[in-house]
């Protein structure tokens, strides 16, 4: 590991951290459990198009990353009930409002919902017991019609 790639784990650790602190429920997820995430998204939007983005838009993208979102969904993924609980609960005006969008009537828009919903829990949001999570499966709403 050369030393900028070694500076760029230690920035994202240490942002895993604030990140952790500004959080307002971390769902009992530690640093650690979220590195790898915060890495692959460094990775993908800054590191992908400019591999030698300066160490200040690294942290400051860090910064940037909506701390309650990724913390909700990491613990989806790692199978907290509550947290899935917590994720039904908070988007489903959302994802109610896109199933409306996408449908004729308003009793396909609650099939859709519904179905979006059963899916997101197959697909591995909610790990079982055996399987790896994967939240990057579930399907868009916008690419589902309902007559």
């Amino acid at each position: 590991m050369n030393q900028r790639t070694t500076q760029i784990e230690k920035l994202c650790s240490e942002g895993a951290t604030r990140l952790l602190g500004r959080a307002t429920d971390g769902h009992s997820l530690t640093s650690e459990i979220l590195l790898p995430r915060i890495r692959a998204a460094v990775d993908k939007y800054l590191l992908k198009d400019d591999e030698n983005s300066s160490f200040e838009a690294i942290t400051g993208f860090i910064e940037t990353l909506q701390a309650d979102d990724l913390c909700l969904i990491v613990a989806c993924e790692q199978g907290n009930q509550k947290a899935w609980s917590d994720l039904v609960e908070r988007f489903s005006i959302t994802v109610r409002s896109a199933a409306r969008s996408a449908s004729s009537n308003e009793e396909g828009a609650e099939d859709l919902a519904q179905s979006i919903w059963a899916r997101s829990s197959a697909c591995g949001l909610v790990r079982t017991e055996g399987q790896r999570a994967n939240l990057h499966t579930i399907p868009a709403a916008a690419h589902w019609q309902v007559g």
